[in-house]
């Protein structure tokens, strides 16, 4: 039974003897015997079906054409009811006004405190800019510190098993290396010299004091994991080996490795080679 044979409740009438005239029939529409086409599935069931005394089939040909048509922008307006009723909801979140909340003296602590770390001047030179004594330097700049030490693991934090696909993903994509989930490497942070008994243990290769800072980076440059509690002195493998970092990878729960340069080849660490001599290579 067809869709139109449906629509009038003509499941008694055969449908072949249809199906023959439907393309020998006009559908040039006959004015003087035009009816209005129905709006809804209601005035479908509700119009008067034609009879037997039609002398053609010209008018229950359009008629049933007038009909698809109405269903048809009836099954899209249901289909679109439905895209807008599963459509992602938005959220409106009520942010702070950092200008509200936050005095000017803070603001000026909280510039004055990057600026010193990110600069090589001295606290003194740092407060000149800021109309501030060297000392209200030195507090705003541990405050700010502190602060950042604290959110530092909301912002820093190594892809999980679940997220490893992704890491890997995206190094394929900017340097084609397959398998890959971070680079991680060491650095010296220069500093002035503790004094002490310990204090050559700071001194570096370089010969001057310093930190040796182990940094793993993802490929969008952002720091994943970050060991900063070492002297100088001590070796890159040290620092890793005994970073929770390697007691994870030791785990086997990644399929993928780091990317690195100064560290011993493992099963999850890979040192390139810069001047591969032959294709295995």
């Amino acid at each position: 039974m067809s869709l139109h044979a449906a629509a009038f409740g003509m499941s008694g009438r055969p449908e072949p003897e249809l199906r023959p005239l439907l393309p020998h029939v006009s559908r040039t529409p006959r004015l003087g015997r035009r009816r209005p086409c129905p709006s809804s599935a209601t005035e479908i069931k509700s119009c008067p079906r034609p009879g037997p005394d039609d002398d053609t089939m010209e008018y229950f040909v359009e008629y049933l054409d007038e009909v698809q048509e109405v269903l048809d922008v009836i099954h899209v307006m249901e289909v679109a009811r439905v895209g807008r009723n599963h459509r992602r909801r938005r959220i409106f979140r009520q942010r702070i006004d950092p200008l509200e909340v936050f005095t000017d003296d803070e603001f000026t602590a909280v510039r004055v405190a990057l600026r010193y770390l990110a600069t090589d001047d001295l606290q003194l030179t740092v407060g000149d800019t800021a109309d501030m004594s060297q000392a209200s330097v030195c507090r705003s700049t541990k405050r700010v510190t502190c602060a950042i030490t604290t959110i530092a693991p909301l912002y820093i934090w190594f892809p999980t098993p679940a997220e490893e696909t992704t890491a890997m993903q995206d190094f394929s994509i900017i340097a084609n290396m397959p398998g890959c989930i971070d680079c991680i490497d060491g650095t010296l942070i220069p500093i002035i010299g503790p004094g002490g008994n310990d204090s050559e243990l700071y001194r570096c290769r370089k010969d001057y004091f310093a930190y040796n800072v182990m940094a793993v980076n993802s490929a969008s440059l952002a720091i994943t994991s970050l060991v900063v509690n070492w002297a100088g002195s001590a070796h890159d493998s040290r620092i890793f080996n005994e970073s929770n970092l390697c007691q994870t990878l030791q785990e086997g729960h990644y399929r993928g490795f780091l990317l690195q340069s100064g560290y011993p080849c493992r099963s999850y660490l890979f040192t390139p080679i810069t001047n591969p001599r032959t294709e295995k290579r």
